[in-house]
């Protein structure tokens, strides 16, 4: 059971498109928090541009103990502190990790292999490439293998194609 004291990542539900207002608006407060961008293209009958854009719309992850949620309760932009149980909602530190490295190293393309030399349902860790040092469950789909990233707590999940060989499996449970 989770300490009333212990930091952990909560998620804060945002108005649709304040999640940047929000971010900042926490980080000029002094909290701990993640939003995570992903550039897209948007193009215009005139022009394109490259903007950066929430990863999980509507979402900002803060650090903080539980006794610190009710600041959050009537913030601008925050509708509320994501629940699961009638408890607030804690994301594990290596599932935010796993989303910070998605979103500073994805380059877009994905790497299709054949060997089979894991089983769908391991977790894994990725020792080498540009995902090195995120943790994931892996999953055959399509007859490719993939490393599925799940948030439990968003009951959220994304898929990549991976190598076999940059990745090792996890016997013990990742805190």
């Amino acid at each position: 059971m989770e300490s009333f004291t212990t930091e952990n990542w909560y998620v804060l539900k945002t108005k649709p498109f304040a999640e940047k207002k929000v971010f900042s608006n926490l980080e000029r407060k002094q909290f701990n928090v993640f939003l995570p961008l992903t550039a897209v293209i948007r193009q215009w009958s005139d022009r394109k541009k490259k903007m950066q854009v929430p990863l999980i719309p509507s979402v900002v992850f803060v650090k903080c103990n539980q006794k610190k949620l009710h600041l959050f309760h009537g913030e601008s932009g925050i509708v509320c502190v994501l629940s699961y149980l009638k408890k607030p909602a804690i994301v594990k530190e290596f599932e935010i990790e796993s989303l910070r490295i998605l979103v500073t190293e994805f380059v877009g393309e994905e790497i299709v292999f054949e060997a089979l030399s894991i089983i769908p349902g391991q977790l894994v860790e990725v020792i080498k490439g540009p995902f090195k040092g995120m943790v994931a469950e892996a999953i055959l789909s399509n007859g490719k293998h993939r490393i599925k990233v799940k948030i439990d707590a968003l009951n959220t999940q994304c898929a990549i194609n991976i190598p076999s060989s940059y990745v090792r499996v996890i016997t013990k449970e990742v805190a």
